[in-house]
């Protein structure tokens, strides 16, 4: 911790033209300790301000006489009458001796002396990871108890709401502090942590002139969220207007998955040239002859193969499918549509057509929009403990996820990577995490997901990866 005095003490050069200091300097390299704090006494008292504290504080820690240096800072504080004095010093003590709920407590102190609330914010948000965040909130509303309770102290407080995924409170700190009712990250953390009802609840809380593409945007995927498609489409079309990525993609999110109308889809958009969405639409309705037509003018593209593909597995001809992958992955040697064909390979590498035939109808009937025959067919080949019985447990715990159960489908999604290894496992970790994290709240629980797997599976791809989560 040595740097953080470092650099709190840059700027601060003491120049010791002051006698006292000096005949106490004398006495420090004589080896005269005792009468050097009496001239140190003396000094302060003839002083009486703060920055005569600090000056013989830091005088006192250049020589070497750390703990005297700060007992006299605590005496000033009494003297003076101020308990929050000296904040950015005991701040720095704290942390040297790892006492990290007296360093939260001195960085919170810190506001009351001035300091810029951003610094002090991110200085709570590095103390509560050696704390524990739920405990650093706890000493945060404390000292909220204790002193006054003023804008700057809700908005680290917010943060910290924030950093924990309690939406809600953080949004109600955020407006205490005068930075809720116009926060577009605020709204966006929200809908990610699963809660549009709060993100909605920020959103409404801008000025009509605030209204910009990003609010129709994020107002849009609220609505989504919540249920009411045709609100959703009417402000995600103004926001596709105005050009934010994502947009067109959502309202045909909407029309496929929401709404099952992959009629609409097909009104809005057009059979010439090649559009992964159109395809998307053609496959949900049972049209896979007319996807793989389509798909064909364009089969050079990483799409266009993974299409065909994909059209040629609900088809059932999975030589042909295999002959699209395999162009892919000669062509291609990463993205999203990578991953999957590998996961299709492996599959139809099983040798177990049968199985494989019954797969890929449950994900015909899943995309097509038929959740409950998927499922039927999902879980009852998971039950039945086939060579493909965790790619099944996989595509249930989609269907699981598609119906909102969160608990079920995370459980579902552990137990797999817990007895089956290889990519299917990493997979299932994967979205046992963002279940826990974003759906379920639950950090600890995230964490623990990602230490689990890195311990059984120690030299995964997945496992590279998830250390960086940690």
């Amino acid at each position: 911790m040595n740097f953080l005095l470092i650099f709190s003490l840059v700027g601060q050069v003491v120049s010791i033209q002051d006698s006292l200091l000096v005949s106490a300097r004398r006495l420090i390299r004589n080896g005269d300790t005792t009468s050097a704090l009496r001239m140190v006494e003396e000094f302060v008292e003839e002083k009486s301000d703060p920055e005569a504290y600090r000056k013989a504080a830091l005088f006192l820690r250049s020589s070497g006489l750390k703990d005297k240096a700060y007992a006299l800072l605590e005496k000033g504080r009494k003297r003076l009458g101020r308990d929050y004095l000296f904040a950015r010093e005991f701040y720095i003590y704290a942390l040297e001796k790892r006492d990290y709920e007296s360093a939260l407590r001195e960085a919170m102190n810190r506001l009351l002396e001035g300091e810029d609330p951003g610094r002090v914010k991110r200085e709570v948000l590095m103390v509560s990871r050696y704390l524990g965040k739920d405990r650093a909130i706890d000493l945060v509303r404390k000292w909220m108890k204790k002193h006054r309770k003023f804008s700057r102290a809700h908005a680290v407080l917010a943060e910290l709401y924030l950093s924990v995924g309690r939406i809600a409170e953080a949004a109600r700190e955020f407006e205490l502090a005068g930075e809720g009712r116009a926060n577009i990250s605020l709204a966006r953390e929200a809908l990610q942590m699963g809660e549009p009802s709060v993100a909605m609840s920020i959103l409404r809380g801008f000025e009509e002139k605030e209204r910009d593409a990003r609010w129709e945007f994020l107002m849009g995927r609220c609505f989504a969220e919540l249920g009411e498609y045709e609100k959703a489409v009417e402000h995600l079309e103004k926001a596709e207007e105005a050009g934010v990525r994502g947009a067109r993609e959502l309202i045909m999110d909407i029309y496929l998955g929401r709404l099952n109308r992959p009629d609409l889809v097909l009104k809005a958009t057009s059979s010439e040239g090649f559009d992964p969405v159109r395809i998307r639409a053609l496959i949900r309705m049972g049209k896979a002859e007319k996807a793989l037509e389509e798909c064909s003018k364009c089969d050079t593209t990483q799409d266009g193969l993974y299409y065909c593909g994909l059209a040629s597995l609900i088809n059932g001809d999975f030589a042909r499918a295999d002959s699209f992958f395999n162009a892919l992955l000669s062509r291609y040697i990463a993205g999203e549509r990578v991953d999957d064909v590998f996961y299709f390979k492996e599959i139809l590498m099983s040798g177990a057509e049968g199985e494989a035939r019954k797969y890929f109808e449950a994900l015909g009937y899943l995309l097509s929009g038929d959740v409950e025959r998927a499922a039927g067919i999902a879980r009852e080949n998971y039950g039945m403990g086939g060579s493909l019985k965790p790619y099944f447990g996989y595509l249930w715990g989609n269907v699981l996820e598609k119906e909102g159960k969160w608990g079920e489908a995370f459980s579902l999604y552990r137990e797999i990577y817990s007895k089956f290894p290889g990519y299917i496992a990493g997979e299932c970790a994967l979205r046992a995490y963002d279940i826990a994290s974003k759906r379920l709240n639950d950090p600890a629980l995230a964490k623990e997901v990602l230490r689990e797997f890195i311990l059984k599976y120690p030299d995964s791809s997945f496992s590279e990866y998830f250390r960086t989560l940690l």
